[in-house]
């Protein structure tokens, strides 16, 4: 049987995840110096990417076999820029609740 871009898409025996990633996956990530990467990186990267693009994350769970808990628990960190913005907007928040609070005095 002909495979594909990967050897390991031929198959000849049982493919193990160790052996997917060992074998076809690092060869091609370790002349871009990203060799350390493993599934549980793949899995955070894809969930967080979806979540940035907007999809509804009981989407994202259902590919990966969780529920919507462990999804957000263990899989989706939001960006440096959301975690910015919502700073910014509690505090926006705070400083007129303020000024209502000095204002009423």
């Amino acid at each position: 049987m002909r495979g594909g871009s990967f050897r390991c898409e031929r198959i000849v025996n049982p493919l193990l995840p160790g052996n997917v990633l060992r074998r076809c996956i690092h060869p091609r990530l370790e002349p871009l110096g990203l060799d350390w990467i493993n599934f549980a990186v793949l899995r955070r990267s894809y969930s967080t990417l979806h979540q940035e693009r907007g999809t509804d994350p009981k989407i994202i769970a259902d590919q990966q076999g969780h529920g919507l808990g462990v999804h957000l628990a263990e899989y989706v960190d939001s960006s440096l820029a959301r975690k910015r913005a919502a700073s910014s907007a509690l505090w926006s928040d705070f400083k007129a609740l303020q000024f209502v609070a000095l204002k009423s005095n």
